[in-house]
């Protein structure tokens, strides 16, 4: 294994919007000029100028629902010498819930279309948030997670999920729609036995590894370990290629991922997804989505 990951930065694309599935052209456009500006989502005077050459992007993440729009440039990124990786959000909630996204069958198609291109070592599966509610009961989850993991095998060896993280603007969102769900689900016996079961129907699908993102230990006692989403051991295994694990000091207390630069920005985000933290303001990230510059130094 070689050195050449070490002293280069990793591109998160992005925690903060869903470049692949909106952002494709800016995306593409930015690695053509070799850089990008990115403004501090808390401070916006603070705009730093960020090299993509090759020799500097060590890695690149994607973090999306829907990959298609970028589907058909993968050559080109691996032509220039661009690495990358993909962590794929595939819940098939309800359209009340996540009213833009890709329907699941196609969601599916389109995943695993992408795992045939890439090699399966470079995609992963998010199911995250798992949010319980009168509707969406452990049974409809282990019924769901079930129906996906069977159309994923094969195509992907690794899992994340999580328990929805009650930020206040999602709560706000979530009691102006009338929407009741479990706050405290691992008080519930029923939610217990879902995450047992998760990781058996994982294994039945030889989908080797699953993980929590964020849950400090809590889910180890249904063998559902702590892990990063930005994985310094899951790139250097993708790429043969030493990724130092350098841990994140701009995320969250209890995330494990290894620090990395993210190119996106808040409120940008046109999937419309209830519990999303990363958009306040719907109207305004729609707004954004249609009237954007594609050949802007930064987004948002």
């Amino acid at each position: 294994m070689n050195q050449s990951g070490v002293n280069r930065h990793i591109i998160s694309a992005s925690r903060r919007t869903d470049i692949p599935a909106f952002y494709t052209d800016w995306f593409l456009n930015r690695l053509r000029a070799k850089y990008v500006l990115v403004q501090n989502p808390f401070n916006s005077k603070h705009i730093r100028k960020v090299s993509l050459t090759p020799d500097d992007v060590s890695a690149i993440v994607f973090w999306t629902r829907d990959l298609s729009p970028m589907l058909p440039h993968i050559d080109w990124l691996d032509n220039n010498g661009y690495r990358f990786v993909i962590l794929w959000t595939i819940t098939g909630y309800p359209k009340w819930l996540e009213p833009n996204c890709l329907l699941l069958d196609k969601a599916i198609d389109a995943f695993c279309e992408t795992s045939k291109r890439i090699g399966i070592k470079k995609i992963a599966w998010r199911y995250d948030p798992i949010i319980i509610t009168d509707e969406l009961t452990p049974k409809w989850h282990i019924d769901n997670f079930t129906r996906i993991a069977e159309r994923l095998a094969g195509h992907t060896n690794r899992i994340i999920v999580s328990l929805m993280t009650p930020y206040r603007s999602v709560l706000r969102r979530f009691e102006n729609e009338g929407i009741y769900f479990s706050k405290s689900p691992l008080e519930r016996d029923d939610v217990c036995e879902m995450l047992v079961q998760l990781p058996q129907i994982a294994r039945k699908n030889s989908i080797a590894r699953i993980q929590v993102c964020c849950q400090s230990g809590t889910l180890a006692q249904f063998n559902i370990p702590d892990g990063a989403c930005i994985d310094a051991q899951w790139l250097s295994d993708a790429f043969a290629i030493e990724f130092p694990a350098i841990k994140d000091s701009g995320q969250r207390r209890n995330c494990l991922c290894t620090k990395s630069i993210d190119i996106g920005a808040y409120n940008t985000c046109r999937g419309g997804c209830m519990y999303c933290y990363a958009v306040k303001n719907s109207k305004k990230a729609m707004q954004f989505a249609t009237q954007y510059n594609p050949r802007a130094e930064m987004l948002g």
